[in-house]
């Protein structure tokens, strides 16, 4: 209820496209995933789908309700089918959100090839303010940028709705959109400052670096060693962002989730060579686990 809430204030068409991704993705899994009725019902397929739904009303069809409804239906139909193909590869790692990042990006090159990407030449706004006030507008933004919106009011549910299922997650993932921003403003000192600023303004920087700490939050035991990986992860996951969106090799191409999907899978491997590092016999919450 508080996601959904919180992106329809940001943008009540993403939040109809994000539901009907969701119920696509779901409607396919059911009748190919009846071996693993428990990913089902923990919305492990899902999410794909409404992330997809979230990127096709931005990426795709910002404007175009039809083409909005008809790509988001499809291709929020295919990631659990990307989710099967992957997971032999995967092995006992977890997915994240590569099938999303498989299935958006193909749409992208496919439109791109057949001229049906929109054109969007509308320079974001700078803000030039430097104080606490903007890191937090900027990290709230950076949770809601999560599913891409840019709303401080959207972050600031989204965050309630975490605090609502763990204080403990909420509070990860607060901090690692937080640090993503300031690795951010760090590199800003020898980039281009003026673009660096608008992104980490709009939460660009925060939202890969919050994935990875809520990903560090709920799948390790709570402990120092976790809350150090946490920030670690998250400022990690900032670095990756910044070296992949200038390196992509199509240069329309977001990288979208991809930074947290390769900053977490090496965050979650870090518990084979560390005996500080435990992962939960049952992910959760830091709270629950153990």
């Amino acid at each position: 209820g508080a996601l959904l809430t919180g992106l329809a204030i940001g943008d009540p068409y993403l939040a109809g496209l994000a539901t009907l991704g969701t119920v696509s993705a779901n409607g396919v899994a059911q009748l190919i995933s009846k071996s693993d009725k428990d990913a089902y019902t923990n919305g492990l397929y899902g999410y794909n789908g409404c992330l997809v739904g979230c990127a096709t009303s931005v990426f795709l069809a910002p404007s175009n309700i039809v083409m909005g409804l008809l790509t988001t239906t499809i291709a929020g139909a295919t990631t659990p089918f990307v989710v099967h193909a992957i997971k032999p590869v995967m092995g006992s790692v977890p997915q994240w959100t590569l099938a999303f990042n498989g299935v958006t990006l193909s749409t992208l090159v496919l439109f791109r090839q057949l001229n049906l990407l929109p054109m969007n030449d509308a320079a974001p706004s700078l803000t030039h303010a430097h104080d606490a006030m903007l890191m937090v507008n900027a990290s709230l933004q950076g949770l809601s940028q999560i599913f891409v919106v840019q709303s401080p009011v959207s972050g600031a549910v989204l965050l309630g709705g975490i605090a609502y299922y763990s204080p403990g997650l909420a509070a990860h993932a607060f901090m690692g959109s937080c640090i993503g921003g300031l690795t951010g403003a760090v590199l800003m000192a020898s980039t281009d400052a003026p673009a660096i600023l608008s992104e980490i303004d709009m939460g660009l920087w925060g939202y890969n670096s919050a994935l990875t700490s809520m990903g560090v939050g709920v799948f390790y035991v709570h402990s120092p060693a976790t809350v150090a990986l946490s920030a670690s992860g998250a400022a990690a996951t900032a670095t990756v962002f910044a070296l992949m969106k200038s390196n992509m090799p199509l240069d329309y191409l977001p990288c979208l989730t991809l930074p947290f999907c390769l900053s977490m899978t090496a965050c979650y491997l870090l518990n084979t060579i560390s005996n500080k590092l435990k992962l939960a016999s049952n992910p959760h919450s830091p709270e629950k686990n153990e």
